[in-house]
This record gives structure tokens, sequence and C-alpha cells, in this order.
């Protein structure tokens, strides 16, 4: 069985889902399903391998996890201005916009908090990226701003080491 999940937000804080299953059968569904939202998303992300969607809810200061094959609501994860979401092998990482830091909550911990990462001076996260798969070492690439413009950080999560993009 093969999925496809699109998404889409709209000013109305609605997210939808659009999941495309194939079962290799003549008689496929395509099932269209929106989830509603009380308030408007910051960003979204899929896991690695299509269970999970993940909605940032900046002013609300949480992070709703979504199960993709049930539709239903997993998990609210609290945590300051969720601006950035990466998942790899089972975590979530959350940069936060307000509070200068890279959160990282576990799907094997019923999505708690394993770890925090602080980013020197006041810095805004505003994207994380890193290597899909076996490709990911636990080392991420954030972009954040500061009084000074942009910046670009290497996080190290085993070394808990960060440093300027080199």
């Amino acid at each position: 069985m093969n999925t496809f999940i699109f998404l889409r937000t709209s000013l109305l804080g609605t997210l939808a889902l659009l999941a495309s299953v194939s079962t290799g059968t003549a008689d496929d569904t395509v099932f269209f399903e929106p989830l509603e939202l009380a308030a408007p998303a910051a960003t979204i992300a899929v896991s690695e391998d299509g269970a999970w969607l993940f909605s940032a809810h900046e002013a609300d200061d949480e992070v709703l996890v979504w199960s993709v094959p049930t539709g239903e609501r997993a998990a609210v994860i609290e945590t300051d201005s969720p601006r950035a979401l990466l998942h790899r092998q089972g975590v979530l990482y959350v940069g936060s916009f307000g509070a200068g830091h890279v959160r990282a909550f576990a799907e094997k911990e019923d999505w708690d908090l394993v770890n925090e990462f602080r980013l020197p001076g006041k810095l805004k996260v505003h994207n994380l990226s890193a290597p899909r798969g076996k490709d990911f070492q636990r080392v991420l690439l954030v972009n954040a701003a500061g009084e000074k413009g942009s910046v670009g950080f290497v996080l190290d999560c085993d070394a808990a080491n960060i440093g300027p993009r080199s």
C-alpha cells in the first residue's frame, strides 16, 4: 500500500490532509479529510514514514500530533513558540521562534521532551534541515535570525554542540 500526502492551509486555520491510498486493486479509493484546527498553523511537517502529521501553533505554544492512518489527534506537545519542525528517526525537533532553542520530543516516549539545545544570543529559529533516512547522523542545520540578520548553525545532537555553519 502506498500513501501520498499533500497538505494545504487556509487563512481560516483549516488544515486539509489529502491522502491518496493505493492498494493495487482496480477500485482504489482516494480520501480527502479536512482537519479542523482552532488556530492557524505556523508550519506543518510529516514524519519520514508518513505515519504522523505535525502542526505548529506558535501563538498557542503547542504542536499538535496527528495520526495519518486514523486522522485522529494523538498528542499535544507544549513548547515555546514553535516555528520550525523536523522529524527524523522517531524524534520531532522543534525550533522556537521566541525562546531561542531547539527541543527534541521522542515518539517512543509518547512525545515527551528528551533534549533541549539552546542557541547563543537572542536568536529566533526559522528553519531546521537534515538528511533523511540512513544518512541522518543526528546533525541538524539551523537557520535563525537575530539583531544582526540571519545566521546558520550546525547542531550536533549527540555532542550537544552548536556552532556556526562552515
